[in-house]
């Protein structure tokens, strides 16, 4: 979506024209949240950074502007930015190619998958996220800051050993994610 965007003064027009054909704006939405997805702060910062440091503003700036017309057009309906709205801008910047975008989608998902598989086969349930994060909120065995409504009192962030698994498999993925981001970064251009 980004690429068919050709400066940011173009995108006003793109995104109200999308929204009048009723078209998918890509990265908006979310089946429980109705909010901005608070993962989707952490991710926006670390776009930013990023277009910083590779010379992609005029990348991250076209995403920030989409991200405000959204929220002015759409933001009343609960429609806003989820995880996933930034990564392009990320690996963009970090040198992926686009045809890798998809299946380092869902690599990022898969200990989220796992432990979501592993929960409702140990529980008979299908568990679905709460509207506050766990690695931004609360450490995964602490007690949850802005637990959901319909959270239980007293209920942690990550409420079974699956959760706390997802939430530390997650981390290491986006840690090691990082390093080779700054390596890549780093390394003199060939």
């Amino acid at each position: 979506m980004l690429n068919e965007i050709p400066s940011v003064d173009a995108v006003e027009e793109y995104v109200l024209n999308k929204l009048k054909n009723k078209d998918r704006i890509m990265g908006f939405g979310h089946r429980v949240y109705k909010a901005k997805d608070p993962r989707a702060n952490e991710n926006q910062k670390l776009a930013e950074q990023l277009a910083k440091d590779t010379g992609n503003e005029a990348l991250y700036l076209k995403s920030n502007k989409i991200e405000e017309i959204m929220a002015r057009e759409v933001g009343a309906k609960g429609i806003y930015p989820n995880v996933d709205f930034y990564s392009a801008t990320t690996y963009h910047c970090i040198g992926l190619k686009l045809d890798l975008f998809t299946p380092m989608f869902a690599m990022s998902r898969l200990g989220g998958w796992s432990g979501h598989v592993i929960e409702q086969l140990s529980d008979n349930r299908l568990f679905r996220p709460r509207p506050s994060s766990p690695a931004i909120t609360a450490s995964p065995t602490s007690p949850s800051t802005n637990a959901s409504n319909n959270a239980k009192p007293g209920a942690t962030a990550c409420p079974s050993p699956a959760s706390r698994a997802r939430f530390v498999c997650s981390s290491r993925l986006i840690q090691r994610a990082l390093a080779q981001a700054r390596v890549f970064i780093e390394s003199p251009s060939s």
